[in-house]
């Protein structure tokens, strides 16, 4: 196949490369459709269900460090939402004792993550297109429960809701949630 200047008349000026030279990524302009994603189950049956300790093996194996310095651990998964818990630590507040919200974006992208898996039913390369959040009260000394719950699961895109509550005391009700976020994925394999 021709390289895609060729194709559409335009000329790279001399001595600078096609933008797309990797076969794997010409794709991206050839107007070919994108290869089909490495999947772990049967086409036309729903995926098998990840395990909590599958997902917390995604966790261990493709997060950076200081994703895995917050301690999260997976409670639940189901194929359509994953709930993680993100653990109270002084390390993780600001002036005033409530927990940073640099903290929650990171938990709340990392649970995200975490449930298209389960919802795809493995782990595949991916990559944030937009989250948006807000922040409705404070945290204090307490862990936090994140529910991230898959909205629509498309073949180059996935969304997500996120629901971020303090967990509650032994024996009283569950508090309203403290934030909210929502999330666009892009699927890259």
């Amino acid at each position: 196949m021709r390289p895609s200047s060729e194709r559409s008349g335009y000329r790279n000026p001399p001595g600078r490369q096609e933008p797309f030279s990797d076969p794997a990524l010409r794709c991206l302009t050839s107007g070919n459709p994108r290869p089909a994603p490495i999947v772990s189950h049967v086409p036309n049956q729903p995926p098998e269900p990840l395990t909590p300790a599958q997902a917390t093996r995604i966790l261990h194996e493709n997060f950076a460090p200081w994703i895995l310095a917050l301690n999260l651990t997976v409670e639940q998964t189901t194929p359509t939402q994953t709930t993680l818990r993100l653990p109270w630590s002084p390390t993780l507040t600001r002036e005033g004792g409530t927990l940073c919200g640099q903290a929650l974006l990171a938990a709340a992208d990392t649970a995200t993550v975490l449930a298209i898996s389960a919802a795809r039913g493995a782990y595949c390369p991916m990559t944030t297109v937009q989250q948006n959040t807000t922040f409705q009260r404070p945290i204090h000394e307490t862990d936090v429960l994140l529910t991230a719950h898959v909205t629509k699961l498309g073949r180059t895109l996935a969304f997500t809701d996120i629901t971020m509550t303090p967990t509650p005391p032994p024996g009283t009700p569950p508090p309203p949630p403290a934030a909210h976020a929502t999330t666009v994925y892009a699927l890259l394999g």
